[in-house]
């Protein structure tokens, strides 16, 4: 089986983030390559990015990237949530299909950080929750989220026609 970056796999009508700076949205996370666009937290570190999958995938691991020289706003706490859509309420209340906690050079590198594997087997939609930043700075600042994974076999709803 084939891992990669699973981008292309992302349904953007079903993605979004709570607490991001209009002049730093989401999108500039969630890409296919790497520029210097960043998403930012708005009133404070947290960041929750709700991501909805076209089809089910399996997610190997995740890379988090943040511009190196910003490290007093690198992403520290991160969780990864499941097939569910969350707000910042429900963060508290759920538990975590897993937890990180970053140090400055996997935010710096963009180290590989691999999941529990078999809990990530069916996903239709991931949130990840950044719950606090490294060095306790006003806002958290993310370069890029990359998703390693791959789709399961299987039909893609989004491609069925109508008949008759």
């Amino acid at each position: 089986m084939q891992y990669a970056d699973i981008f292309d796999l992302v349904e953007t009508s079903q993605t979004d983030c709570l607490n991001q700076k209009d002049e730093h949205p989401w999108q500039a996370m969630l890409k296919a390559g790497d520029d210097d666009r960043y998403c930012e937290s708005n009133v404070d570190e947290q960041l929750l990015l709700n991501i909805g999958f076209r089809e089910r995938v399996k997610i190997k691991s995740i890379i988090i990237k943040a511009p190196a020289d910003r490290e007093d706003e690198f992403p520290q706490d991160v969780k990864l949530f499941i097939n569910k859509r969350l707000g910042f309420g429900d963060v508290e209340s759920e538990k975590p299909a897993q937890t990180f906690e970053l140090e400055p050079e996997d935010v710096a590198e963009g180290r590989e950080l691999a999941t529990n594997f078999v809990r990530f087997q069916s996903v239709t939609n991931l949130s990840v929750f950044v719950e606090r930043n490294h060095g306790g700075a006003d806002t958290t600042i993310i370069n890029r989220i990359q998703i390693i994974g791959c789709p399961i076999a299987g039909t893609n709803m989004n491609e069925l026609k109508k008949v008759g």
